[in-house]
């Protein structure tokens, strides 16, 4: 058999549990580059050569990366070969994974303001556009790329709502984009005809995943003075929202799509409800109302008073003990000065009468 009906057969093989198409697509890239220096049939696909290609790329990938890619081989290899216990004696230590260290350090973290300075170096509106969308949407790349203008909703309140199905998760998310972000958007809509939010400028398709990667480093380059990647800018929003005080941190995980990690609040919420909680991701916290601050002021007064009594009262009893002692301690001296004196005399008759 050939290696391309090898490849195609274990992508449908893996295609039973997965049902995501990104990760199908890594599946076949992945296996692909793996085979691409073995003969036609596979016969020289052996221990040797699964050392070498995973000594190579573990020079090319992150950790985390890898840590992707060296089960897949596994699964691979015991998918294709019945005898692998034999051909690949130490094939679980060779596809060993590893804690993957931290990508990001909190100095790496990006600020609202960062952003915005980013959105302002570009000087095409299409950039502006993505840039502020991929940020305040809580997007992955390839989400935001496949954006459409359907998904949209112009609310009457001047917000704008994303209802976007995003393949990682397998489910539909809502996100809320601040007001102030709704004309620089409808001004794109308006000369942008495409049904997609980002197309392609070959043909009528979102652009190219890797296209932002490299738009990025310019301009953030000339915006910060220094290089960034696109995840950076999705880690960076999650950091911000999440140490936000008052903000509910069920409704950032729902927004940025950890539901894998977060409790599962929203999956018997109506529409209505998944709206209004999308919109509250960028609305200012209200300061509390003067009748409710009088309140707990007066309710913190009240208590500071009952404090004060009964510490009063303490030391009352405390006082009250203290005599009780004073006299117990005298009557105590008295009675032993008498049991002296009685002592003294019995001494006093024994020895006057032998």
């Amino acid at each position: 058999m050939k290696k391309k009906q090898v490849i195609e057969d274990y992508i449908t093989f893996r295609g039973i549990e997965c049902k995501n198409n990104d990760a199908i697509n890594n599946y076949e890239r992945y296996i692909t580059r793996f085979l691409k220096g073995t003969k036609e049939d596979l016969s020289d696909l052996d221990e040797i050569y699964l050392t070498k290609h995973v000594n190579k790329i573990s020079n090319e990938f992150s950790q985390k990366t890898l840590n992707n890619i060296k089960p897949l081989f596994k699964n691979f290899i015991k998918w294709k070969f019945p005898d692998y216990s034999l051909k690949f004696r130490n094939l679980d230590k060779i596809c060993k994974t590893k804690k993957a260290k931290s990508s990001y350090t909190p100095g790496q973290m990006l600020k609202e303001g960062d952003i915005k300075k980013i959105a302002e170096a570009e000087n095409d509106l299409f950039w502006k556009v993505f840039w502020l969308v991929f940020f305040y949407g809580r997007f992955r790349g390839i989400d935001c790329i496949r954006l459409k203008w359907d998904m949209f909703s112009f609310e009457k309140d001047g917000s704008i709502i994303i209802k976007a199905f995003i393949g990682k998760n397998q489910k539909t998310f809502y996100k809320g984009l601040p007001k102030e972000l709704t004309p620089i958007i409808q001004k794109w809509k308006e000369v942008n005809l495409s049904e997609w939010v980002f197309p392609s400028p070959n043909g009528d398709k979102p652009i190219h995943p890797k296209t932002p990667n490299k738009r990025l480093e310019r301009v953030s380059k000339k915006a910060l003075g220094h290089t960034i990647n696109p995840y950076t800018i999705r880690h960076s929003l999650g950091s911000l929202k999440y140490n936000e005080d008052g903000m509910d941190k069920d409704i950032i995980a729902d927004q940025m799509g950890h539901s894998e990690d977060m409790k599962e609040t929203y999956l018997h919420l109506n529409e209505d409800k998944l709206i209004k909680r999308a919109k509250r991701v960028w609305t200012n916290k209200k300061e509390m109302p003067k009748k409710e601050k009088e309140r707990l002021l007066k309710l913190i007064e009240e208590q500071e008073k009952r404090i004060k009594k009964m510490e009063e009262e303490r030391e009352g009893k405390n006082n009250q003990l203290e005599i009780v002692t004073k006299g117990f301690k005298e009557s105590l001296k008295n009675l032993s000065s008498s049991f002296d004196e009685k002592l003294k005399k019995i001494e006093s008759l024994v020895t006057s009468n032998p």
